[in-house]
């Protein structure tokens, strides 16, 4: 049985070649995840440390709380819940005693 060369490059295109498409957003076309990534760095921009330090405050002077208070033992970032997360064991039943 022979195989037809031409069909069997245009169905190898369709399966493993991809063409870019490029959408327009706002009159823009090459610079849409710039667009996108300067939009929502001024919509959410983080906590200054000022804003920090006065909830830090806010909630030290908080006398109707009732659970522990905060010390620099208590710090942590996302790259410390990165890496746990990432070094957390798959598929494993947890230690219910531990």
């Amino acid at each position: 049985m022979g195989t037809d060369g031409p069909s069997f490059w245009k169905c190898w295109r369709s399966k493993f070649e991809t063409r870019a498409k490029y959408n327009e957003v706002s009159g823009c076309v090459e610079s849409i995840a710039n667009n996108f990534a300067n939009y929502f760095s001024e919509i959410y921009a983080p906590n200054s440390i000022e804003r920090a330090a006065a909830l830090r405050e806010e909630y030290l002077s908080m006398s109707n709380y009732f659970g522990f208070t905060m010390s620099d033992d208590h710090v942590f970032t996302t790259e410390l819940v990165s890496k746990i997360i990432s070094e957390i064991k798959v598929g494993r039943a947890v230690d219910i005693d531990g």
